[in-house]
């Protein structure tokens, strides 16, 4: 009886002593995401890559002040692209992904490729958005180039023409132009498009453009095959 229960007294201990090493192990394996990053005020870390993004805040409604440049080795090249296919342009300006890219797959919508806490912007996302900058309700429903200076509000500060609300929203919109259906790219430092996770009826995907000629903000319905930057927003 008393070797039974030194031997169960001992059991207890190696069980101890394995959990206790097994807990460190798990707590090595698992670390604190990206641990050199060290954040500024109104920064946030992408936890799969570690890149930052700056972020702004519009009327409550967050979102990336810098275009997605999140890939993984399976997209490289199939539904992700640098400009020109040139690494320099992916880190001016992000990557271009085609819709289903965007969407991860996931035509439902949510959050797509973005970060965590984070999603592909629906085309009511965008609306909110542009009624904030002060689009009334009717035209943001419109189709085409739609508002006042909307569009330059989304623009980086000093690539408008003698409007002094340009940059106004923060969101430092950059002309980093599309990759066509074709594999063409083009409309770098003119033009720059952006994905909603709203398709419509006959196929295409909703987006939105801004153009350096042009004040306002196009809403139109593209063809998914197209390449175009993603803006991601907070969930609330």
């Amino acid at each position: 009886m008393c070797l039974r229960n030194k031997l169960s007294v001992a059991m207890v201990g190696i069980f101890c002593l394995l959990l206790t090493l097994s807990c460190g192990k798990n707590d090595d394996s698992n670390p604190i995401p990206c641990p050199h990053i060290s954040l500024q005020e109104g920064e946030f870390v992408d936890s799969r890559d570690c890149q930052v993004y700056p972020m702004v805040t519009v009327n409550g409604n967050t979102w990336m002040a810098a275009n997605l440049n999140y890939i993984d080795d399976s997209l490289e090249g199939l539904g992700a692209w640098c400009y020109d296919d040139n690494p320099e342009n992916c880190e001016h300006f992000g990557r271009l992904y085609n819709w289903l890219t965007a969407m991860n797959g996931d035509v439902e919508g949510g959050q797509c490729l973005c970060p965590d806490g984070w999603r592909l912007p629906s085309d009511e996302d965008w609306q909110v958005l542009e009624r904030d900058l002060g689009m009334t309700d009717a035209v943001a429903k419109a189709i085409g180039e739609r508002g006042t200076d909307q569009g330059d509000q989304l623009k980086a500060i000093g690539e408008c023409f003698n409007n002094p609300n340009c940059g106004a929203s923060g969101l430092n919109c950059a002309f980093s132009g599309l990759r066509l259906a074709n594999n063409q790219f083009t409309a770098k430092a003119s033009e720059a498009y952006f994905w909603t996770s709203t398709q419509d009826q006959y196929g295409g995907a909703l987006g939105r453009g801004v153009k350096t000629i042009s004040p306002k903000i196009e809403r139109v319905i593209y063809g998914k095959t197209q390449a175009f930057s993603i803006r991601c927003v907070k969930n609330q």
